[in-house]
């Protein structure tokens, strides 16, 4: 393949690798639209150099390739972004240093608010916190399901307002 064909290719498919950013932006608050579409722009230029037609279309492969960038790119950020949050405090100071949050602001407006929660809410967030969805919570802290998010809804007006 010729590198104006590569070109081509990548000129062509542009418009995947920004629906795959845009998906990808709405679901991280801590990284926007531009670095996942120039994340996903460089990782459609990798597949175009290493693309051999193999039975699968370039852009089902280009779609492979983008997506492991953008998942990698983001758990590389989450991963500095937790690990700055860590050495921001004492580990015994707020829950725990394996508690990694999306947003750096959330985490300064939960971190300021703690101490006004009940023991409760204090609970509930540590759950929340470690990856339990509602039901799970719910289970463990004897509450119903709809209990725990409006708790939940209440701890956000009380953190984040």
């Amino acid at each position: 393949m010729t590198d104006e064909e590569r070109n081509d290719l990548v000129i062509s498919h542009l418009p995947l690798a920004k629906s795959i950013a845009i998906r990808y932006s709405r679901t991280c608050s801590f990284l926007d639209f531009d670095d996942f579409f120039q994340e996903a722009s460089f990782a459609l230029v990798i597949a175009a150099r290493s693309y051999t037609d193999i039975g699968a279309s370039f852009g089902v492969f280009a779609r492979v390739v983008v997506t492991n960038r953008l998942n990698a790119l983001y758990s590389r950020t989450k991963k500095k972004l937790c690990f700055s949050i860590e050495r921001s405090f004492p580990e015994d100071y707020f829950f725990s240093s394996d508690i990694c949050f999306n947003d750096v602001a959330d985490f300064v407006a939960l971190q300021e608010n703690f101490a006004l929660l009940q023991e409760d809410e204090k609970s509930l967030v540590k759950l929340k916190m470690s990856g339990l969805n509602q039901a799970e919570c719910a289970v463990i802290l004897k509450m119903s399901q709809a209990k725990v998010s409006r708790k939940l809804d209440a701890i956000q007006e009380k953190s984040f307002v």
